[in-house]
């Protein structure tokens, strides 16, 4: 789109961009974040060209300036930080609508997705002569601890939800339109080797579908971050809040009282799973707090 604009209305903008930015670090609702009151003629070009929005609430920035990538250079230093921020919560504000699209039937898919990301996203740290004990080399570990993950997961997800094919949770979400990771289906040579480092059986007997709901779709949350490559801290927050508030919605409890029964469910597998040390004390085989852990 060709349009002019003037310094003054830069700077204009530049007031807009920081309002919302403001409100909605201040955690104030999207809908309701950015209005200020100015008066109607200074920003009557703004609006003509499609960057600002003016009704009876006051004028606010419009998210249409994204899309004009010539109004950055024109932008200070803070005004171009505080565009990218913009555009960053409003990716959040998508993926907010994404994850409102997450309904019963499509839950346990996004959770277990969420799950082996969370894995992904873990180095695994064991007791050393764990590995050592079942075959597999210290050195050798996280490579092959890495290709299990997918496997790890599904364990997870079939005891709970009864799901036992990575394809089939891939397919579904791309029915409904929901975004997922490639993850094939492929068999880790030495899985047996690596559930019996982790005790993974153990670990599941251990694992409660609550706090394993709320960990599959925080982490799901966190892989629509990725994709969409939200760095500021303000569009995460966006995304992370609406998925604790469905997570609370689903399972009727507080975050708090969500967490604290994560909490409760890592203490308890670190105590089913230690093993003796010496005659008369026991170790932990794993720090659970780092491999089944929110974001």
């Amino acid at each position: 789109m060709t349009y002019s604009i003037s310094l003054d209305e830069v700077k204009i903008l530049k007031g807009l961009l920081l309002h919302i930015v403001d409100d909605v670090q201040k955690n104030i609702l999207l809908n309701d974040a950015g209005w200020v009151n100015v008066d109607p003629a200074l920003v009557r070009n703004l609006c003509e060209v499609g960057l600002c929005i003016v009704n009876e609430r006051g004028v606010r920035v419009s998210p249409v300036i994204l899309s004009h990538a010539d109004l950055p250079p024109r932008l200070d230093v803070d005004g171009q930080y505080l565009f990218s921020i913009f555009g960053d919560i409003m990716s959040g504000s998508e993926l907010e609508q994404i994850l409102n699209k997450i309904v019963d039937q499509s839950s346990p898919y996004a959770f277990a997705i969420g799950l082996e990301r969370m894995l992904q996203n873990s180095e695994f740290p064991i007791a050393p002569e764990r590995a050592v004990q079942n075959g597999i080399a210290p050195d050798e570990w996280q490579t092959k601890v890495a290709a299990a993950i997918p496997e790890l997961a599904m364990m997870v997800a079939n005891r709970f939800w009864n799901v036992k094919s990575w394809n089939v949770i891939l397919s579904r979400l791309k029915t409904m339109n929901l975004p997922a990771p490639e993850i094939k289906e492929l068999k880790s040579e030495q899985f047996g080797q690596i559930r019996n480092v982790l005790a993974w059986n153990t670990v599941i007997e251990n694992m409660g579908e609550e706090p394993s709901k709320a960990l599959g779709l925080i982490w799901y949350a966190d892989y629509l971050v990725g994709i969409r490559g939200i760095q500021a801290p303000e569009g995460i927050a966006l995304v992370q809040r609406r998925a604790w508030s469905i997570m609370e919605k689903n399972l009727g409890k507080t975050s708090a009282e969500i967490k604290k029964e994560i909490d409760d469910m890592t203490d308890k597998i670190d105590e089913a799973t230690r093993e003796k040390d010496q005659e008369y004390s026991t170790r932990p085989i794993a720090s659970w707090v780092d491999i089944l852990r929110l974001p």
